[in-house]
């Protein structure tokens, strides 16, 4: 993958094309923009360009088949370090800051720049932000701090007025689908649900992508309404991984967002469950529009309990899941 791989971000791409080819590289830079628009992807094939054997396109864009790019790609360069949120932490923690502190001020192994990858960095804890914010203050050579949050305000002021700002904007749901559906070569239902998720940036897509989408997103949907018409069956998803319930709540999520477009608009355009439009009819008339928004309130709660805090996730989702019944049987008696 390269720049031209790249769809929608032409501003980003030609700020860092300028600073390659008139050799003026920033010590930092801060990708920020909504989740699950590239900005990871692009930082990626940045540090591809900046450091690439084979340069084409006069030097701004990578060649993709050098040792450097594939060692990029693949995670295994010695001079590039990823800065990510530990398993089972819910912040970047001042070790880490320290540990690429220690290997920021050394010169490069094998590669023209070190490259020191901080996704997401408004995870970063208030004595990692601090701690990042020396190395911002003097910088080192040869070494490039990137960036990336979608939430400006969980960084330090001082942090973002030390990095070079590389603004991405919202994809519309089109340019994500059409991604998606050549990313991972599926039909445009599967990619259109897709879409919607990624863009929403609640849980990562790619491992899912890779299964039968439709399948897996409907049975979902199906335990859930099960649940909710016949009180006592058990949701299986409550036994999965972290990541697939987030997965599963994002699904459910879109399934009552999807109710309350019909609702409110009678258009299935901007619909991620395309195919189960009758469903969605039926199902939709079980509820008036302030009930859904409700029931969309409680999910997004939920989410937000799994994501920013250590509230058991068994608990959060039965608590979430009672809600949302009662939610369910006061409509359904008043009908």
């Amino acid at each position: 993958m390269s720049f031209k791989q790249i769809i929608g971000q032409d501003i980003p791409i030609s700020i860092l094309q300028n600073a390659l080819a008139k050799n003026r590289l920033a010590h930092a830079y801060l990708f920020e923009g909504p989740p699950s628009i590239g900005k990871v992807f692009t930082a990626l094939n940045f540090a591809k360009a900046v450091n690439c054997t084979n340069p084409v396109d006069g030097g701004l864009d990578c060649c993709d088949e050098c040792p450097s790019c594939k060692k990029i790609d693949e995670k295994n360069h010695i001079d590039v370090m990823w800065i990510d949120l530990q398993k089972g932490k819910t912040k970047i923690s001042i070790e880490q800051i320290r540990q690429m502190q220690a290997r920021i001020n050394l010169k490069p192994n094998e590669a023209k720049y070190k490259i020191f990858f901080v996704p997401d960095a408004d995870q970063m804890n208030e004595e990692a932000q601090s701690a990042l914010l020396k190395t911002l203050e003097e910088p080192p050579l040869k070494s490039i701090l990137i960036l990336t949050t979608s939430n400006l305000r969980g960084l330090l002021a001082t942090i973002i007025s030390r990095c070079q700002a590389v603004k991405f904007s919202p994809l519309k749901i089109e340019f994500i689908k059409d991604i998606i559906a050549k990313r991972y070569n599926i039909k445009d239902d599967a990619a259109y649900f897709l879409a919607y998720i990624a863009q929403s940036g609640l849980t990562e897509i790619s491992s899912f992508a890779k299964k039968d989408v439709l399948v897996l997103k409907n049975k979902i949907i199906d335990e859930f309404v099960d649940f909710l018409d016949n009180q006592g069956s058990e949701f299986n998803f409550l036994k999965e991984a972290e990541e697939y319930i987030l997965w599963a709540l994002s699904v459910i999520l879109w399934w009552y967002r999807d109710m309350l477009i019909l609702k409110e608009t009678s258009s299935a355009a901007a619909l991620a469950n395309k195919d189960r439009l009758d469903d969605l009819k039926s199902h939709s008339l079980k509820y008036d529009a302030l009930q859904l928004g409700q029931i969309i309130n409680i999910i997004l709660r939920a989410i937000l309990l799994l994501t920013e805090t250590n509230v058991n996730s068994k608990l959060a989702l039965t608590v979430m899941a009672t809600d949302v019944l009662n939610s369910h049987l006061n409509k359904s008696l008043s009908n």
